[in-house]
């Protein structure tokens, strides 16, 4: 899983950009709140897109590996 995660977050930086490609744990662990949960999970990463057409790349990334 964790592989798959970066191989998604490396090519979904490819579309967004790397500086909207965020993989720093430090910085990705203010992501990882979550209100509706006791535990906090820490993303793999962050993807920040510019567009529809952006998320609907990341979308088909995700599903292509499975995250």
């Amino acid at each position: 899983m964790v592989e798959s995660s970066q191989a998604a977050m490396k090519e979904m930086g490819k579309i967004v950009g790397q500086d909207n490609a965020l993989v720093d744990p430090d910085t990705v662990e203010k992501y990882s709140h979550n209100m509706l949960t006791v535990e906090n999970i820490a993303p793999a990463g962050v993807v920040k897109p510019a567009s529809v057409e952006e998320v609907q790349q990341i979308v088909n990334i995700a599903n292509h590996h499975e995250v």
